[in-house]
């Protein structure tokens, strides 16, 4: 039986089936907004300022303003959650520019829209302890602005799995111009060596931003090489 869940849209929360948004709203016509994926652990965001602080990062590059504070923001996913009962789930925020004048020019679209909707966790595969990894032949690259963060256009990473899917993987490795793993489509990759938590960056001089702690360490950016599978505790995604 289909579950009767609730989402948040514009400052309504609604039955799912009644979320919707405009035809005219520009992350449905050019992917013009962002989004996050936050994990909800005991009812509560993990790692809310550090996912928001990539929010606001990518906002300044698309020189979209958001239309709420972030204590609101997070004071509104925290009813969706209960509304849910959903207290471990993925919660999805989405932050779209919102409606103006036909073409691409952003000027006269000036109220942004927000919708949050909540999903459950991924289910392990117990017949299968075997991930099937395929590499993609799209390039994530480093010289691109928008590549650390998460715009509503995602069709790198949709057709990275469309390959992935087609070859019958679970999931795509997605490499950048130099050649190194950066991520998967939907996924981070991390490795932990000593006390810290690290990720690779999809440049040089890029940073990541990664949203997970590093206990009691800290957070690194650096490239994926033989060494960190030599001196880490493994590859992770």
């Amino acid at each position: 039986m289909k579950e009767n869940r609730i989402a948040f849209v514009n400052g309504r929360f609604v039955p799912e089936e009644q979320a919707v948004v405009s035809i005219f709203d520009r992350s449905f016509l050019y992917g013009d907004g962002l989004f996050a994926s936050i994990r909800i652990c005991n009812g509560r965001p993990f790692r809310w300022r550090r996912h928001m602080l990539r929010v606001h990062r990518g906002a300044t590059v698309l020189r979209m303003s958001l239309p709420l504070p972030d204590g609101k923001l997070r004071e509104l996913a925290l009813e969706l959650v209960r509304l849910n009962k959903t207290p471990n789930a993925i919660l999805r925020l989405t932050i779209s520019r919102g409606v103006g004048a036909r073409g691409y020019s952003p000027k006269s679209a000036t109220t942004p829209m927000v919708a949050m909707s909540v999903h459950p966790l991924p289910t392990g595969r117990n017949d299968s302890p075997v991930w099937r990894l395929s590499t993609s032949s799209m390039i994530l690259r480093s010289s691109d602005p928008l590549a650390p963060f998460k715009s509503c256009n995602r069709l790198v990473q949709v057709l990275a799995r469309a390959e992935a899917d087609a070859a019958g993987c679970d999931e795509a490795l997605l490499l950048n111009d130099a050649g190194h793993a950066v991520e998967t489509a939907s996924g981070n990759l991390f490795w932990i060596t000593d006390d810290a938590v690290c990720t690779s960056p999809f440049g040089p001089n890029s940073r990541k931003a990664p949203s997970y702690p590093g206990g009691a360490g800290q957070n690194e950016c650096k490239p994926i090489t033989e060494d960190c599978n030599r001196h880490s505790l493994g590859i992770l995604a």
